[in-house]
């Protein structure tokens, strides 16, 4: 199965990953991902999905070629169909990227590195008392 990704940073197109069988059926359009994107993984959102290598490959390619989705972070669609094309229609109207629109149409929602808990929490009045 393979995933087209909107990746929110300033590029026009959707980009095709492959969907590792263990995920496949976590797989909906509007749940966010994991993905490598060049020397960094970031957070993207599925736009859709093809059993087939998508046409704008070249014959070339083969299907271990195609990165992999690393995980899918959410349980339920974020977003549904509806306010995808409402998305790409602003994105195109506006000349902006698809995937800063959905990132800007679900910024309340925290990436998955603000989930994380901090190393080490600290105490104001414990720093405090120190420093008398």
């Amino acid at each position: 199965m393979f995933l087209h990704i909107a990746i929110p940073r300033p590029v026009e197109d959707c980009f095709t990953y492959r969907c590792p069988p263990e995920l496949e059926d976590q797989v909906s359009i509007g749940k966010r991902v994991i993905v490598p994107f060049g020397r960094q993984q970031v957070t993207g959102f599925i736009i859709s999905t093809s059993l087939d290598i998508p046409y704008t490959f070249s014959a070339g390619h083969k299907k271990r070629e195609i990165k992999p989705v690393l995980n899918i972070l959410d349980p339920s669609p974020l977003i549904d169909e509806t306010m995808i094309s409402l998305c790409k229609w602003a994105s195109e109207y506006y000349l902006f990227p698809f995937g800063m629109v959905l990132k800007t149409a679900l910024s309340g929602i925290p990436e998955e590195k603000e989930l994380k808990t901090p190393k080490k929490k600290h105490n104001i009045l414990e720093m405090y008392m120190e420093k008398e």
